[in-house]
């Protein structure tokens, strides 16, 4: 996955996020993965979406740890 490919396929989002394939489709049918755009019945996943909001949810993370230790 070397490719900077700006929209993902499925199973190179499951092979990116180094989860199950089954588990990334179910994600996307839920609504669950960020970024996922639909074309008829495709699903494509904006990688930019997906990484900015993997780093909003680290960053909420991060400080919310900190906040429970003071």
């Amino acid at each position: 996955m070397e490719d900077k490919t700006r929209f993902l396929t499925v199973p190179e989002t499951a092979k990116l996020l180094r989860i199950n394939r089954g588990r990334a489709y179910a994600m996307a049918n839920d609504g669950t993965l960020p970024g996922v755009i639909r074309l008829g019945r495709t699903i494509r996943v904006d990688r930019d979406q997906l990484i900015a909001r993997l780093r909003e949810n680290q960053r909420s993370s991060t400080s919310k740890l900190f906040q429970s230790e003071a």
